[in-house]
This record gives C-alpha cells, sequence and structure tokens, in this order.
C-alpha cells in the first residue's frame, strides 16, 4: 500500500494510521491538526515513511505494539503536543531514523525504546527534551545535532545496555548534554558538547562499565564531565572551562541565521 501526496488537516484521530501487515509506503504527505498522531504505525513492520510535513499532532511519527524494522526518513515534526519521533516501548525495536527534523515539540523531539535501534543525521531543535533512550539495549546514536531544549536533553535510563552514541553535536541545551542516568557498558565517542546550562556528560551513580572518549566539551556549567559512577572509563577528552566572565548563556541566546530559517520552514499546515 503507498500514501503519497496528500494534504490532511483537521481529523479527531490519527491521520495515517498502519496497522498490522509490513511494507507500506507513506511518502511526501502533508499532515496537521491531528488530536491524535501524524503517522501511526501499530504491529507493522518494514513500512518507509518518508519525507512528510507533520504540525501540531500529539505525536509526529509514533511506532508502537511491536512495530520492527521501519525506516523514517527525512520527515519534518513540528509543534507537535507530545513527542516528534516515538518508538513507544521495548517491542519496537530495529527502526531507523534518518535526516529528520524534529522541532519546537512540547516533550520529545525523539524518544528511542526498545533494541537495536538507529538515529542518524536528525535535527532535534527546540524540544521540551531533545532524546530519551531506556528499554533493553544496543540502539546507535550517531551524527545527529541536538540544540535548545528546554528541560533534559540526552537521557538514558532504565539500566540500558550497550548504547552508542557518536560523533554528535549538543550545544545550548539548559540542562545536561548527556545524561546517563543507569546505562551499562555504553560508548560515548567523538562528541561535540558544548555550552549546556549544567553537566556536559552526567554519568550518574547506578552507571557502569560506561567509556567516555575522544569528546569535545566546552564551557558546559558547572562541570564538563561528572562520573558519580563505577567503572566508567574517562579518557582523552578535551576538556575545556568557560573563559573568564563567559556562560552558556552569553553563547546562546539565539540561533544562528539558519537555524531560524530551518524554525521557519517548519510552520508548515498551519491552517
Amino acid at each position: 500500500m503507498g500514501i503519497e501526496g496528500i494534504n490532511i488537516r483537521h481529523y479527531r484521530a490519527s491521520g495515517i494510521l498502519i496497522e498490522f501487515g509490513f511494507g507500506h509506503r507513506v511518502v511526501n504527505n502533508r499532515i496537521n491538526n491531528m488530536l491524535e498522531h501524524g503517522v501511526e504505525v501499530v504491529s507493522s513492520r518494514g513500512n518507509l515513511i518518508w519525507k512528510n510535513e507533520i504540525s501540531y499532532c500529539y505525536d509526529g511519527v509514533l511506532l508502537i505494539s511491536g512495530s520492527t524494522n521501519n525506516w523514517v526518513i527525512e520527515n519534518v515534526a513540528s509543534r507537535c503536543y507530545g513527542d516528534g519521533f516515538e518508538s513507544f516501548l521495548a517491542p519496537d525495536s530495529n527502526n531507523a531514523f534518518i535526516s529528520n527534523k524534529s522541532i519546537r515539540n512540547r516533550n520529545n523531539g525523539l524518544e528511542m525504546y526498545g533494541s537495536n535501534n538507529l538515529a542518524f543525521n536528525n535535527l532535534i531543535i527546540d524540544n521540551g527534551i531533545g532524546v530519551i533512550i531506556s528499554q533493553e539495549r544496543d540502539s546507535v546514536f550517531i551524527g545527529n545535532k541536538v540544540k535548545g531544549t528546554i528541560l533534559g536533553t540526552h537521557v538514558i535510563f532504565e539500566e540500558y545496555t550497550n548504547y552508542f552514541a557518536g560523533g554528535n553535536k549538543i550545544v545550548c541545551n539548559r540542562e545536561e548534554g548527556i545524561e546517563n542516568n543507569n546505562g551499562q557498558f555504553g560508548i560515548f565517542i567523538d562528541n561535540e558538547i558544548s555550552y549546556n546550562g549544567d553537566s556536559g556528560i552526567l554519568l550518574g551513580e547506578e552507571s557502569s562499565g560506561n567509556l567516555v572518549m575522544n569528546n569535545k566539551l566546552v564551557c558546559n556549567v558547572p562541570d564538563n564531565i561528572s562520573n558519580r559512577g563505577t567503572n566508567n572509563s574517562i579518557i582523552n577528552n578535551t576538556d575545556k572551562p568557560c573563559d573568564p566572565c563567559e556562560s552558556p548563556s552569553d553563547v546562546c541566546d539565539a540561533f544562528s541565521d539558519e537555524e531560524g530559517n530551518i524554525i521557519d520552514e517548519s510552520k508548515v499546515g498551519v491552517n
């Protein structure tokens, strides 16, 4: 089944609902003002959700009830009441979120529950919380940008195991850049984590066996790295404090012109 090039507005349920089955294509649609979700995938696998513009829904794209092996690529989810993109619970695994834009959503920019999910090259700007990782193991977060979150920025919890975050840019958020509460055996490598309003990387008291290596950390307040856990390895990171009289708010008061344009372009389907 394919759904392509449709404008969908002002429905009381989800704009597009895929329930069971596999191999559906949802491409280049404009969906806004749903009481529920923009695109909802229930117990379905192998679907392509590509180049859709979604705004003013509950969640932008929701994968739920054992939805696996789905591709969510180059979509925009903005100004949703809930989350921009969400893999909801442990059975929702093996999904890929690639080159999406999640902008000014009230809750999470991206929520990835379950195992072996991939987030690559996503832009996550000005959401309530940036990224939530929880339940199970082995997900990967590579080459994403997270900026301007109001609450938690990148939070790992429920003893998530073998998580990998590399090559991300995490800047100008109000709280910790990466908060690993109790994750085990994670790898955090080659990330740029700068000008966040709390610690750059926080390893919580119940975290253990994590590797933090070759990250660039600049002017995170009060600490660039706070290690409260056990058996965590902190190796070869650039740890630069704030310059005299410098604070994150001095640097982060405004988005760049490019990011401002991205936010303006996300105003799809306002009417």
